[in-house]
């Protein structure tokens, strides 16, 4: 795919790249926001290395990670040190010379071979940041990208992504006269609008920002300081998907789809709603996370779900990111937290999605995602390499933290 890039055959006319990451550390399938992607990383390094074969976790992953002592068992259980991808996991949780020296950046500027990168804004920010990358070195206007919030596949296709592609394919495959196509086709959320972009992340005059109150979302902010408490337990994780989790493989195109009321009863999840929308709220860009924090522990997670809720009840899970707490200033050198008042800003990646007429719209804060992520004993350890217990804490979010983002 796009590695075919690096230095293009002459008779190379087009490449099409599905969810190619620009690194698997920063965003791809490995780590998002220095957590480990538990679950992911285990099970696609079972099946690609062991006769594509998926892993039998026995009835539920949840159970089954949750009983490791520690990520170490792993290889010592199960892998025996043989299954690559999931060494180069737990050997480099730090964003060091093993990931940048493979950081596309580092590898090529640009290109004059013609490429359409296909991706999701739900589950991997690694495809906008490598097409951000592109173009800001783009000397031909020739790298095109279709996005959707849902899961890209052949199956998930439709009419207008065919014709976009095959726009492409009849411009620089086949030379054909044709329009010169739009750079980007963006397939909305909530209300399966069609978006034409010159760029990604989209920009726009209507900059929003949601502040985080008293279980409330609002648009304005409180002069009032207050803060809203919750007790991480990383002994008991939440799941990010009903249990029992038979098996990561078959579940993980359709665990966003479930309705995110079975976390109702959590009471480590901090939730803050908007009142019911009077006409139709849309997010069509980067979204920054902007949380006043403080911990009594050295490190936990802070992560960050948007929820749209419909007048029927239903919660469905728009989008979701989050920042490990040791690696807030930078992935390659951590830092402790402490009980001071923290400032974390991070990005939840780009996201254009519509909320409809009459529904909310629900931030929701929780410290685990298990085993999507991997858990964080919540001490300021190295957590592949961590045998011990995992701490319980009590995390605060000021009410002058907000999500800020591109709208209408």
């Amino acid at each position: 795919e796009v590695e075919s890039l690096v230095a293009p055959h002459n008779s190379l006319k087009f490449v099409l790249s599905i969810n190619n990451p620009r690194t698997l550390s920063i965003g791809g399938d490995l780590y998002h926001g220095g957590m480990f992607r538990l679950a992911p990383t285990f099970s696609i390094s079972y099946y690609l290395e062991d006769s594509n074969v998926w892993f039998d976790y026995g009835g539920d992953c949840y159970q089954f990670f949750l009983q490791l002592e520690s990520l170490k068992h792993v290889n010592i259980d199960y892998f025996q040190h043989n299954f690559s991808i999931w060494n180069i996991g737990i050997n480099h949780p730090n964003l060091d010379f093993y990931w940048r020296s493979r950081t596309f950046s580092k590898i090529f500027k640009s290109t004059i071979v013609p490429y359409l990168s296909l991706g999701s804004t739900f589950d991997n920010p690694g495809v906008i940041e490598l097409y951000s990358h592109m173009e800001q070195n783009n000397l031909y206007n020739n790298h095109f990208l279709f996005l959707t919030s849902g899961i890209i596949s052949k199956q998930a296709l439709g009419n207008e992504e065919i014709t976009f592609i095959n726009n492409l394919l009849d411009r620089y495959m086949f030379n054909k006269e044709s329009e010169i196509p739009t750079k980007i086709l963006s397939l909305r959320g909530g209300d399966s609008v069609y978006g034409e972009y010159e760029q990604w992340p989209h920009h726009s005059t209507f900059l929003h920002r949601l502040y985080l109150q008293n279980g409330t979302a609002y648009e304005n902010r409180s002069p009032v300081l207050t803060q809203t408490c919750y007790i991480s337990d990383t002994n008991n994780p939440v799941p990010y998907t009903p249990r029992p989790i038979q098996d990561f493989h078959q579940n993980q195109y359709k665990w966003r789809s479930n309705d995110q009321k079975f976390l109702d009863d959590r009471s480590d999840i901090v939730k803050f709603e908007t009142a019911t929308l009077k006409e139709k709220y849309t997010i069509s860009g980067n979204i920054v996370a902007h949380l006043i924090v403080t911990t009594n522990a050295s490190d936990t997670d802070w992560i960050v779900r948007i929820i749209d809720i419909d007048p029927q009840g239903f919660q469905y899970l728009v989008h979701y990111g989050g920042i490990r707490g040791k690696f807030r200033e930078s992935l390659e050198l951590p830092i402790s937290m402490d009980n001071d008042i923290t400032e974390l800003d991070f990005s939840l990646q780009a996201l254009d999605y519509s909320f409809k007429e009459g529904h909310k719209i629900s931030i929701q804060i929780q410290s685990s995602m298990f085993p999507l992520y991997d858990r964080n004993p919540q001490h300021f350890v190295n957590i592949p390499s961590y045998v011990g217990e995992f701490a319980v804490a009590e995390n605060c979010i000021y009410s002058s933290s907000y999500l800020e983002f591109n709208g209408k």
